[in-house]
């Protein structure tokens, strides 16, 4: 008997399987999201130009302020525009605002341009401070901000390493908790940072803990539902949750207007992981690959109560004696090293780690080309962020039908196709609907990677694959800006790099065997026997 036979008779998807959905949706995947999107709204960098005190005290517009100390330059795309950090070298102590144009003509046609002498002003109509306004991250020091960020994704590769490979010795629920907690504690330090230092110090914890606090509990509920429902709980979770939380982001951040009290806000909430040690279930398919058989059937037998079922003894019996003859080919230590010796697993575990890179490559690189649609930040930020939600119930209706690997194929391609159309329309309206489609159709992509992922791995590694396979995210992450920043030079170059690498990711999933309805593998040897002999054109519907 298999670990899913013995979760159908205590059932597989009922009351309990919706409690723990809510336990864990709530605060993991809804606060967890504003731990790594909260940052671009804590660091926005708002219009700015040299600050002129003697300007300031005399009661002059800042209109006409920006307008007297700030030369005119060319940018890289042939537009004027005023110039951010250098300004008129004048004695401005005795201007007012009846000036001439004439007048100030003239005194500019030979005055020097210098470098900011006394910090910036910000045009903060419509927005609100944050830490690049705060402390001058700007001109000179504008590589802080990114440099924080980066940090961020520093942190993030270590905690992928070190807690998942904690979760698979010691479980996923304290590694889930530990992570929360941490996430908690870092993100309502943020808001009493002083400087660059004590901010990116913090922005380091925050992100040893967010990968992994959010992906403990998406594996803990896959474990605990049938193969057929795997896909709807994956929907639910990331694309409903995950959209919400998003999309409601800036807003919440507008709507504070204060960074502090932001990072306050979207962190503190995350402490209610407290309340929930003694709610939350260990996973039993990791105690199954650890040797605790009967650990495991006492949690299926509590989910069997909840659920309003009887879990009978011979059941339980049944169960218990078909594990002793697995019992030889239990790892109790496995390491994802071991799982790299097998040459079955070896080859699918390196199509993930280069599949995932590729997609969070694209997906990173669409949310983050918003800004070049020439919208308002937070209106496209919302915009592009709720394409996840349509892709969720697209995928709700599709995904146990299809199947995993076609319409993961068909997704990218699509993907691909799209931005590579808009990088040939005219800039406006056209380029953002058509890029806008391509960020949906990335979106379908990364959520089915989400659960494909989950679902390749064999239970006694999962916690160290998913992990390993997320840190090549992190990397895709760190080189998804340099990408999006190509529009200096030309505003289509990041859609054809994006289109394009979405395609050659398309055709690298199709190496990858079909998951619909497949019993998870536990042990190494069975993740290495997983589908061998599926045909290449298999589609499950048929």
């Amino acid at each position: 008997m298999e670990f899913d036979d013995l979760l159908a008779h205590g059932g597989d998807f009922h009351r309990f399987q919706w409690i723990l959905l809510t336990l864990l949706c709530v605060p993991f995947c809804f606060f967890v999201n504003f731990s790594y999107f909260g940052q671009i709204f804590t660091s926005l960098e708002h219009d700015h130009w040299c600050k002129v005190p003697s300007l300031i005290d005399a009661g002059i517009s800042q209109l006409i302020r920006r307008n007297l100390t700030s030369p005119i330059e060319i940018n890289d795309d042939g537009h004027e525009r005023f110039s951010k950090c250098k300004m008129y070298d004048l004695d401005y102590s005795s201007f007012d605002n009846g000036i001439s144009i004439s007048n100030w003509t003239a005194l500019t046609s030979t005055a020097d341009i210098v470098t900011c002498k006394s910090g910036w002003e910000y045009d903060l109509n419509g927005s609100y401070s944050t830490v690049v306004s705060e402390w001058d991250w700007v001109c000179e020091d504008n590589w802080r901000s990114p440099m924080a960020q980066s940090v961020f994704f520093i942190g993030g590769v270590i905690g992928c390493f070190f807690f998942g490979f904690v979760s698979d010795r010691f479980g996923r629920v304290p590694v889930l908790i530990l992570t929360n907690i941490l996430a908690a504690v870092s993100g309502v330090a943020t808001s009493f940072s002083q400087g660059f230092i004590s901010y990116t110090l913090f922005r380091f914890f925050a992100g040893l803990s967010f990968d992994t606090s959010f992906m403990i509990y998406y594996i803990l509920v896959l474990e605990y539902v049938s193969p057929a429902r795997r896909s709807l709980v994956s929907c639910i979770s990331i694309g409903i949750f995950f959209c919400v939380a998003t999309s409601v982001i800036p807003w919440i951040a507008l709507g504070i207007g204060n960074w502090r009290i932001f990072c306050l806000v979207t962190s503190a909430p995350l402490f209610i992981v407290i309340f929930l040690w003694r709610l939350l279930p260990e996973s039993a398919r990791w105690l199954l690959s650890k040797g605790e058989v009967k650990e495991a059937t006492r949690i299926i037998a509590r989910i069997a109560k909840i659920n309003g079922k009887t879990l009978k003894e011979a059941v339980i019996q049944d169960f218990e004696e078909s594990t002793k003859h697995d019992a030889a080919d239990r790892e109790e230590k496995a390491t994802l090293f071991d799982a790299l010796k097998l040459p079955v697993l070896r080859r699918r575990i390196l199509l993930l780690f280069c599949l995932w890179f590729l997609v969070s490559l694209v997906y990173d690189g669409h949310a983050r080309n918003t800004h070049n649609f020439g919208l308002n930040v937070f209106w496209s930020f919302s915009l592009a962020a709720g394409t996840e939600l349509p892709a969720s119930i697209m995928l709700i209706f599709l995904l146990d039908r299809i199947g995993r690997r076609w319409l993961f194929f068909s997704s990218l391609i699509l993907s691909g196709i799209v931005s590579m159309t808009s990088a040939v329309v005219p800039i406006g309206i056209p380029v953002a609907v058509l890029a806008l489609w391509g960020r949906f159709f990335i979106s379908v992509a990364f959520n089915i990677g989400l659960q494909y992922a989950a679902e390749l791995f064999p239970t006694s590694v999962r916690g160290q694959g998913i992990a390993t396979t997320h840190v090549l995210g992190f990397v895709a992450n760190i080189i998804s800006p340099f990408v999006v920043y190509l529009a200096q030079w030309n505003r289509i170059l990041p859609l054809l790099v994006l289109g394009g690498t979405s395609i050659v990711a398309g055709f690298v999933s199709l190496l990858l065997p079909e998951t619909l309805e497949q019993t998870l593998a536990q042990t190494l040897k069975e993740g290495n026997e997983f589908a061998v002999d599926q045909p290449f054109l298999y589609f499950p519907c048929c």
